[in-house]
């Protein structure tokens, strides 16, 4: 149910829980190590660790905390080398209540974070946008740079490979919406450039085929018969506002999918939290 990240350079992969997340040896999990794990980032008085993003230059990880309307800000150098735990804390970035989905500008100069917003009932939660340098160096006084209304209920972000949309699924209101990179921080009231309808608890979301289209994973939070399902849509469809930005729906395989990893390759895997099940999706066969 939670996010993972590997590591730019490929050494470790990061696994959201308690109060920050398992660092796990790559190299030695291929290889069948049973040490694989190396150990836990820790922050005390943290929890709900949700979603993380790592720097492009492999040293920090950023980790929601749902629970505490906080980011985490860990050194992964001082982590490894400090024996993990709170070694490597570099401090907490204050945000809003039910932060959850993170991700990072190409260039490492922006952090983007969605908050929920209330639940029950509800309401339209924001994107934040914060400096990632700040947060690097001093996250408790790293203030938030811009923010906008994002819809209800935003679960997760993506960036495009250029830095210019940034992208968000609106679990409570069944969109996923994009916004313009630039605006966030010049206009944000009007930063808003895309909306697609999708199915029912939009989550899990990423670029597929060079970033042209994206494929969205409706978690069907409400059990609605028929509504575990993928979608795939068009950016620049969606960006142009035209009807056919969905081009197409998949039943799929499990229930409640939540999370994606894109191979090399083209190889889709999709996590099903409620099922239990990895589904394995050949994108070059899609339309």
């Amino acid at each position: 149910k939670k996010g993972e990240a590997i590591t730019p350079d490929g050494k470790y992969l990061l696994a959201a829980a308690g109060s920050g997340a398992y660092v796990i040896s790559v190299p030695e999990a291929e290889a069948g190590d049973g040490g694989a794990v190396l150990g836990t980032l820790t922050s005390p008085h943290g929890a709900g660790a949700a979603e993380i993003d790592v720097s492009p230059d492999s040293r920090y990880a950023f980790i929601t905390l749902q629970d505490s309307a906080g980011v985490a800000v860990f050194d992964l150098r001082k982590s490894v080398a400090g024996g993990f735990g709170q070694s490597g804390l570099v401090g907490v970035v204050p945000v809003g209540p039910d932060p959850v989905g993170i991700a990072q500008s190409p260039d490492g100069q922006w952090l983007y974070v969605a908050q929920e917003g209330t639940q029950t009932p509800p309401a339209e939660g924001r994107l934040y946008v914060l400096s990632a340098r700040r947060a690097e160096t001093d996250p408790g006084k790293a203030a938030i740079q811009a923010s906008a209304i994002a819809g209800c209920g935003p679960a997760r972000v993506i960036v495009s490979g250029n830095g210019d949309d940034v992208w968000v699924t609106d679990r409570e209101s069944n969109a996923l919406v994009a916004f313009s990179a630039a605006k966030l921080l010049t206009n944000p009231a009007h930063s808003l450039i895309a909306r697609v309808n999708v199915g029912q608890s939009p989550t899990g979301e990423t670029f597929i085929r060079g970033g042209t289209q994206i494929m969205v994973a409706d978690a069907n939070l409400n059990h609605y018969p028929g509504a575990d399902t993928l979608m795939l849509v068009s950016t620049q469809g969606a960006l142009q506002g035209g009807s056919g930005a969905v081009l197409g729906v998949t039943p799929s395989s499990g229930q409640m999918a939540r999370e994606f990893g894109l191979e090399p390759g083209g190889t889709l895997l999709v996590s099903d939290s409620g099922s239990g099940q990895l589904q394995v999706i050949d994108t070059g066969s899609l339309p």
